[in-house]
């Protein structure tokens, strides 16, 4: 499975108002933050693409974990973040790339290229489903939907969320999609995913 192959990629906005075009067989879903899908890259843009990467660097999508060490201690952590303004990176070390991004348009479009390709490795939440359009469609509309509860507290737009979604395919009269969800889950980690399965 290569995400960033998916071709069935659109945003929350975009699937909240065409989720027909998401099909109503089985398979398993990711979701990812992408604050960049749309934006322009020209020289005029340049401060705003800073601040696209300082906010995209500020949002930790990470559920805290919590567990007990015996009666006295219980412990809660959470997968840091990028800690710093400009994606974890030091001082000196942003300095650099900023001025690499501010170089030229083709710079900032092959940084945004391979940042997407990173990006498009680890969802923030990957889910299955029988039905992938009512699936879906449960999250869009659910009130208490808590994937869109958590975008909502860290005030993250619908546009800036990609849902990709795979379809599988099975004869099998037991639905593989679970399986391959875990699978999904195990390896990639989604930071909203509270258990594997």
């Amino acid at each position: 499975m290569n995400i960033n192959n998916i071709t069935n990629k659109n945003t929350l906005e975009y699937y909240i108002q065409f989720y027909t075009d998401i099909p109503t067989k089985s398979g398993v879903y990711y979701w990812f933050f992408w604050p960049f899908k749309g934006f322009y890259l020209e020289d005029k843009n340049f401060n705003l693409f800073v601040e696209k990467i300082k906010y995209f660097s500020s949002i930790n999508l990470n559920l805290p974990e919590s567990a007990k060490t015996g009666y006295k201690f219980s412990v809660e952590v959470r997968e840091r973040g990028l800690d710093c303004e400009v994606l974890g990176l030091n001082n000196n070390k942003s300095t650099v790339l900023l001025a690499y991004l501010k170089e030229s348009q083709t710079n900032r479009e092959y940084f945004l290229n391979y940042l997407k390709n990173i990006i498009l490795t680890k969802p923030f939440y990957i889910g299955k489903a029988n039905n992938l359009q009512t699936r879906l469609l449960q999250h869009f509309k659910e009130q208490n939907s808590e994937i869109l509860n958590h975008l909502s507290e860290l005030k993250i737009e619908q546009t800036d969320v990609l849902i990709a979604y795979e379809v599988i395919e099975s004869n099998l009269e037991d639905n593989i999609n679970t399986i391959f969800e875990e699978i999904a889950q195990r390896i990639l980690k989604p930071g909203l995913t509270k258990r594997p399965g």
